[in-house]
């Protein structure tokens, strides 16, 4: 038996560091928000909760690493770039290639109000190119049918009309990285001048 942190930083060495981010995303995100999704989704997440993430990542990882014999270099470099605001697997993955290709500075969960109506919450935005992404799942279109489907292109068009550029991304093409990467800077070029150090795993 492991506490959550220490398995979480196992399966980055079992299962390759993709994994392991992952899962050390949801124990943070859990650690900071409790397990109750549908909770969050209603009630959105703390106004302040992103000046605390790099406090909750140190008190809820250091001690593990710190005691770990091997792979405590992995561990520091994946746990100084996890979040908890990846709503689900494709937008931990998404978030982990934003990384590795060195855009440090998107930002997750953002609303956007369409005068006083809260149009649409974005998964991510990198604010000094107003560029937009979305991870698509196709159960959501399951479960919800043409209703959710005529809803986000309603929310797409009035961001467009705002002045975002959107770019969306399916399951499939956030698990390979030079397939991400190839789409992303083919839609939105503007972002390779924001290229910084990459993430190295």
């Amino acid at each position: 038996m492991t506490a959550a942190p220490r398995t979480a930083m196992d399966l980055a060495r079992v299962l390759g560091p993709a994994c392991g981010f992952v899962a050390l995303e949801q124990v943070l995100r859990e650690h900071m928000f409790g397990a109750d999704e549908e909770s969050i989704f209603s009630c959105g997440y703390p106004r302040h909760a992103p000046t605390r993430v790099p406090e909750a990542v140190d008190e809820l990882f250091t001690p593990t690493i710190e005691r770990m014999v091997t792979g405590s270099a992995q561990a520091r470099i994946l746990t100084s770039a996890i979040s908890p605001f990846s709503e689900s697997y494709a937008e931990s993955r998404a978030s982990l290639n934003l990384h590795q290709l060195g855009l440090r500075d998107f930002s997750q969960q953002i609303d956007v109000f369409d005068g006083h109506r809260l149009l649409t919450r974005l998964d991510f935005l990198h604010r000094q190119t107003n560029v937009v992404l979305y991870v698509d799942g196709t159960q959501k279109y399951v479960d919800a049918g043409f209703d959710r489907m005529n809803k986000e292109s309603h929310q797409h068009n009035r961001l467009l009309a705002m002045g975002y550029k959107v770019v969306r991304f399916k399951f499939n093409e956030v698990l390979s990285l030079p397939s991400f990467a190839r789409k992303l800077f083919a839609q939105a070029p503007e972002l390779r001048r924001f290229c910084g150090k990459k993430l190295a795993i």
